[in-house]
């Protein structure tokens, strides 16, 4: 089974450009979805996030607020670092369960969709990096997340620059809003990655 990942900014598209790939018989393994499951109430990381930033980064269920985290982590550094530290391991650890799940199933390749893909060590044998506009990814976040322009530009801001995702890929797929231009950039990559056999 091929494992690959797919990285890029908030809003550059990463997860269109993971479903495409899903017509080859790849698994979509969404990063961000794999870390909603590991703050649920009563889990370790959600303790330990608690633990580093304090109770009221919990809900009363105590599952963990992402808005409440997300507005620490995206305006201090050193805490969106701390908080990565946490969570790649539990993530990582979640995702190596699906992927043994999906071998023993037969499935053709695992696709890891992350922004932390490169630091997590996730990456596999392949890195695809999804450039778009800073517009574009502004505008798409903030109608995802329904985030203000000035909370939308922080969280893009505190991501690393969009030539470190590229300088760190295989294959680097534009997305400017053309779907049909997306859809030949996949299967150019699923190609060469031959999943079209």
């Amino acid at each position: 089974m091929l494992r690959f990942g797919i990285t890029g900014k908030s809003g550059a598209g990463k997860s269109t450009v993971a479903q495409l790939f899903e017509k080859y018989g790849v698994v979509h393994v969404d990063a961000d979805k794999v870390a909603h499951s590991i703050y649920e109430p009563g889990t370790p990381c959600a303790a330990e996030i608690a633990a580093h930033f304090g109770p009221s980064v919990l809900l009363p269920d105590g599952s963990v607020d992402r808005r409440s985290l997300s507005a620490i982590v995206f305006s201090d550094a050193a805490q969106l670092e701390a908080l990565s530290a946490i969570t790649h391991r539990y993530v990582g650890e979640a995702i190596a369960q699906i992927e043994q799940r999906e071998r023993a199933a037969g499935a053709k390749g695992l696709l890891i969709d992350a922004i932390a893909l490169i630091e997590s060590g996730q990456k596999g044998a392949a890195v695809i990096a999804v450039t778009a506009p800073y517009e574009v990814m502004l505008s798409r976040i903030m109608a995802r997340d329904g985030l203000s322009e000035a909370e939308a530009r922080r969280r893009l801001d505190a991501q690393k620059e969009e030539d470190f995702f590229v300088s760190h890929a295989d294959y680097v797929i534009v997305n400017n809003g053309d779907a049909g231009t997306l859809e030949q950039q996949v299967d150019v990559i699923a190609r060469q990655l031959g999943l079209c056999q």
